[in-house]
């Protein structure tokens, strides 16, 4: 933070097809300053998009040609947000709100989708051409369009269409010639002079307190403008036309019950001669989804598509575009019979067809808002469903996917089921699908997730629940770049994992891992199974996860700053283990180790040398040791019995040695049976530590929930944590130990 310039790209021939993404800049007397005035317009082709620019005197500088400014935020600069001067540039779908001076300075500039709110100035100072169009307006001070036309030989002038103006002052500086129509004038607002297909009238926000600017769906904005053949996405990317005409302002919401087209296509269809009828169907997702929009939905016919699919579309918020089958055919998933451990996959037969692609995959790019169900993806090889740049906001639901992906030949190499291939692949959810890879042939030479959204090209916000996956190797999140651990956001919830290796493989920060079931692992790629793992990333959430059997660890955390509390682990040869080993790129340390209930585990939690662990309120039933480093404990641990060979020394500062540096533990208000804990020297804590019966309902059937008798009633410790594996509410003062709090209802 300091005077001068934050980003500078001079202004020469040089410097094109550049971009500027992704960064937080504050404190500059201009923030982005690209190309040079005196030079004229002669850098072209340079794309920011991504950036929070805030708290500076000038937000944006350009002189350029060509050039796209996207998506950014321009908020509380002291001068102009966003000052562009050369032609063909254009302005999309950014907010520029607060700012002291002007919201938009611009030349030869298209200003398109954006929100442009409370800034002191002019919310928009024109010269030259310019088309204005499809932006929210609100709350300017000054003049809201101020135009000035030179020297020009297009007596049109400034283009005014579109847009949802809320300004109390004037509304336009003079009268030089310029096109205006369409314009929804809210409030207290009103044109200059009236205009061909204007309104005007009351508008109300959703909530202006919280910048949120989408009108309701009721309003005077809905169906209030006119089609643009190149502005067919609204600011969220979202589809433009829901109901008979687009809406004024940078959102599209449409009507309420605003319907769509129906398209349809057969494996014997044609996209040459079809036209997406019932009766002259297409043959391809892909011709079937051109140009398809907000509502429309494409009915699949029964039989076995074989040609790879790409997705371009784009719906809305309530209104996707649907791909599924026909009416009349059954969701794949509702054909599933029988999906356990050791058995194959049944899967009945349906008497009018179902609908199947084989061998191909679908690739999303640019596609928003579209949810794929229903369907049967077979045999397909690395990415039988792949999102890629800028697809957002889609939904896989309700699929079956079998064997895929499949192996190339030689089986090396790693393969993903469904990927996050693209830049800012973000927001996509996959729910109530059944993924089944057996027999896995090849976990010895090849890694093989369920899913991966990627981490290096900023994919965000993924959810994956209520799937069953049986004979992957894991579902992993992120790719593992080092020293990178962006924050992905992403939710892994209420899913089963069987007959995979490590279940879940984590690479990135603050996401949330909560009520899976994991079990009946078996040995793979990493020849011991793991439930989960924390290789890499911060702030994670571990929590309401079931996890049995695993034969090195339920959960193994081998970086910082992670909670893991509500769990239950059961028969896995360590329970939590804490660690700084092959894969760690920095020690485990400060680990939360809360309310878990920890049976039948040889070791209740480990914590290695150099990390450290704050472990309260939970319950070791049979699990023999809690302990910490390996070198200074009794002989049965001092070998790293148990773990995989090629783990068994550290690798500490990246130097192969036997440990040798002091864990820290600190460990309280447990409740310990037939488990003695086994303590390090220096250890603190244990005084409020009870070694009794927790006594649970029926552990014969692994009913871990406790009895009214209980002696872990009451017993923990005040942690803040404010559920149990349940989901039901912990007293804020004197919760129970282990992952269930008492329940007074039926037992």
């Amino acid at each position: 933070e300091r005077a001068g310039i934050g980003i500078h790209i001079r202004g020469d021939a040089t410097n094109a097809d550049g971009g500027i993404h992704h960064n937080r800049i504050a404190g500059y007397s201009t923030a982005l300053s690209i190309g040079d005035e005196t030079s004229g317009p002669i850098l072209s082709n340079i794309r920011l998009w991504k950036n929070r620019v805030t708290a500076n005197t000038t937000g944006l500088r350009l002189f350029g040609a060509d050039c796209v400014v996207e998506d950014n935020d321009f908020l509380r600069n002291t001068g102009t947000g966003v000052a562009t001067h050369g032609p063909n540039n254009r302005v999309l779908a950014n907010r520029i709100m607060d700012n002291a001076g002007h919201g938009v300075v611009a030349s030869g500039t298209d200003v398109l989708n954006n929100v442009i709110a409370g800034n002191r100035g002019t919310a928009l100072k024109l010269a030259g051409l310019a088309r204005v169009a499809h932006n929210t307006l609100h709350a300017n001070g000054g003049t809201m369009l101020a135009i000035e036309i030179a020297d020009d030989t297009r007596s049109a002038g400034t283009l005014f269409i579109n847009n949802l103006v809320d300004h109390d002052g004037r509304l336009f500086e003079n009268d030089q010639p310029d096109a205006r129509h369409h314009n929804v004038y809210a409030n207290h607002a009103s044109p200059q002079r009236p205009a061909d297909g204007s309104r005007a009238g009351p508008v109300t926000f959703r909530d202006v307190a919280r910048r949120d600017y989408r009108p309701g769906v009721r309003g005077i904005a809905v169906d209030a403008g006119v089609a643009l053949g190149d502005v067919t996405r609204d600011k969220t990317a979202s589809g433009r036309v829901i109901g008979e005409a687009p809406d004024a302002g940078a959102h599209e919401v449409g009507p309420a019950g605003a319907g769509g087209r129906e398209r349809w296509l057969a494996p014997d269809g044609s996209d040459e001669s079809g036209d997406g009828s019932k009766e002259n169907p297409f043959a391809s997702v892909t011709q079937a989804t051109a140009g398809a929009g907000p509502g429309d939905v494409v009915y699949m016919k029964a039989g076995i598509y074989k040609k790879e699919v790409r997705i371009t579309c784009a719906g809305a918020e309530g209104h996707p575009v649907r791909i599924t089958p026909a009416p009349g055919l059954a969701h794949a998933v509702d054909l599933v019979t029988s999906f356990v451990p050791r058995e194959p996959i049944e899967i009945a037969s349906a008497p009018a067809g179902k609908v199947v692609v084989e061998g191909v995959r679908w690739i999303l790019t640019d596609a928003t808002h579209v949810v794929i169900e229903g369907i049967e993806f077979r045999e397909v090889g690395h990415g039988p469903v792949m999102m890629g740049d800028r697809a957002t906001r889609n939904v896989v639901r309700r699929c079956v996917f079998l064997n895929c992906p499949t192996s190339p030949p030689g089986g090396k190499g790693w393969a993903a089921g469904i990927v996050g291939a693209g830049i800012e692949a973000s927001d996509n959810v996959i729910e109530d699908c059944v993924f089944d890879r057996r027999p896995n042939r090849d976990y010895h030479t090849r890694e093989t997730d369920v899913i991966n959204p990627g981490q290096a090209v900023w994919s965000k916000r993924w959810v994956f629940r209520r799937n069953r996956v049986a004979g992957y190797e894991k579902l992993q999140l992120g790719t593992g770049s080092a020293g990178r651990y962006p924050s992905g956001y992403h939710r892994i919830e209420d899913n089963e994992f069987f007959e995979c290796n490590r279940a879940v493989h984590i690479k990135t920060s603050d996401n949330i891992i909560r009520g899976n079931h994991v079990h009946d692992l078996v040995p793979g790629y990493t020849r011991q199974t793991v439930g989960m793992m924390n290789r890499s990333g911060y702030r994670n959430v571990y929590e309401g996860n079931r996890v049995e059997g695993c034969s090195y660890a339920g959960i193994l955390v081998l970086s910082r700053d992670h909670v893991v509390r509500n769990n239950v682990f059961d028969g896995c040869d360590t329970g939590v283990l804490i660690a700084y080993r092959e894969f760690g790129a920095v020690p485990a340390e400060n680990i939360s180790v809360y309310h878990n209930t920890v049976v039948n585990c040889a070791r209740g939690v480990h914590v290695d040398p150099r990390c450290s662990a704050w472990v309260y309120n939970n319950i070791f039933w049979r699990s023999p040791q809690v302990f910490k480093d390996p070198a200074i404990l009794p002989a049965v641990v001092a070998d790293n019995s148990g773990i995989y060979p090629r783990e068994q020394t550290s690798w500490a500062l990246f130097s192969r040695r036997r440990y040798r540096i002091e864990a820290v533990l600190r460990a309280d208000y447990n409740t310990y049976f037939n488990a003695e804990p086994v303590y390090a020297r220096d250890y603190e804590g244990g005084h409020a530590d009870v070694y009794v019966d927790p006594q649970f309902v029926d552990p014969s059937a692994r009913d871990y929930r406790l009895k009214a008798t209980s002696p872990a009633r009451g017993a923990g410790r005040s942690l803040g944590v404010g559920h149990d594996f349940l989901g039901q509410p912990r007293p804020l003062d004197g919760p129970d130990c282990g992952a269930f709090q008492y329940d007074s209802g039926p037992r």
